[in-house]
């Protein structure tokens, strides 16, 4: 079931939330003008667990930016048309409320803190698996 409105009235205007949805819309449409160059920008920009894990492994110094910018920008990246409007509709019906309740800078602090932890626990999670199925292969292929 897909909400289209809540029942509970805000009492100040979600300038954050607007905000957020107003950017996460931009970038999505800019990513619709990329065309082939898109691979790379979501390369670049979006979260890769294996690329921020092994980034040292890679060549990267550990206290490179670029190794650290996708956290927040791929806050802002969506995979379709209908992943932007479900999310954006949860945001718009649901944001209002919680912008609300933290106050502006609250709910951004709280929408960036639980994205960024979500990330790097998604980060870490997936170096268990790829180490052990390196572990593995090491033998049979050496480097």
């Amino acid at each position: 079931m897909i909400p289209i409105a809540d029942t509970i009235p805000s009492t100040r205007r979600p300038y954050v939330n607007n905000l957020l949805i107003l950017t996460n819309v931009l970038v999505f449409l800019y990513e619709l003008s990329l065309g082939k160059q898109l691979q790379n920008f979501l390369l670049d920009y979006g979260n890769v667990p294996v690329r921020f894990v092994y980034w040292t492994e890679f060549g990267g110094d550990t206290l490179d930016p670029h190794r650290y910018i996708p956290f927040i920008s791929s806050m802002f990246l969506h995979g379709g048309f209908f992943h932007i409007l479900g999310n954006m509709v949860y945001l718009w019906i649901f944001g209002d409320n919680v912008e609300d309740r933290f106050g502006h800078i609250g709910y951004l602090f709280f929408i960036s803190s639980v994205v960024l932890f979500l990330k790097l626990f998604r980060s870490f999670l997936i170096r268990i698996p790829l180490y052990l199925l390196l572990e593995r292969l090491e033998p049979l292929q050496p480097f």
